[in-house]
């Protein structure tokens, strides 16, 4: 800095770098300690808060369509299912390049459009988000049809799964008891 004259101030605009890890907690109040001394008196120390701003992304409201079929709000073979969620910044600060994906190891599931990225999500607001997978034709009533979501941002990774069963299985009661399903 140089000579500082006594009995005078000066200011120092981006005199420091600061570099803060990625999963800083939003709110969370990050101190310094800043030291200064003219090498011959006791030195001058202050403290300073900073408070970082950071995204919070989460998955919410998740739900389903079955917009190429029948609409009846069942998994049936052969339809087409929409996956409507709300990728939400409840931080504050933006959320960068959060993608949101299906995936499924389910053999009667084909995933169609799979995956969105969203370049940047506000803190304080929220992204709606559909994606889109079909269920085979040759799935029969009864099979299970698995599909992972997962929204990942930087190392954060949020996955709900969506677990139904396909067609509908009634029991018309042939046999007057439970002891028959046919």
């Amino acid at each position: 800095l140089g000579d500082i004259d006594g009995e005078t101030e000066i200011t120092l605009t981006n005199a420091f770098d600061i570099t803060v890890a990625e999963n800083v907690p939003d709110g969370e109040s990050i101190q310094f300690t800043v030291t200064a001394n003219d090498g011959t008196n006791d030195p001058w120390v202050t403290t300073l808060n900073i408070t970082a701003n950071a995204p919070i992304i989460e998955l919410n409201g998740l739900s389903y369509s079955d917009i190429g079929g029948n609409n009846n709000g069942r998994l049936d073979a052969g339809e087409v299912i929409q996956v409507m969620f709300n990728i939400d910044n409840s931080g504050h600060a933006a959320g960068e390049n959060v993608v949101a994906s299906l995936t499924s190891s389910s053999d009667i599931v084909e995933i169609m459009e799979g995956e969105y990225t969203v370049e940047s999500i506000e803190g304080q607001t929220y992204k709606e988000i559909s994606l889109f997978f079909a269920i085979s034709s040759e799935a029969e009533s009864g099979n299970i049809a698995s599909v992972d979501i997962s929204v990942s941002y930087g190392e954060t990774v949020i996955t709900e799964s969506l677990v139904k069963t396909v067609g509908l299985m009634m029991e018309d009661f042939e046999s007057g008891t439970f002891a028959t399903y046919n």
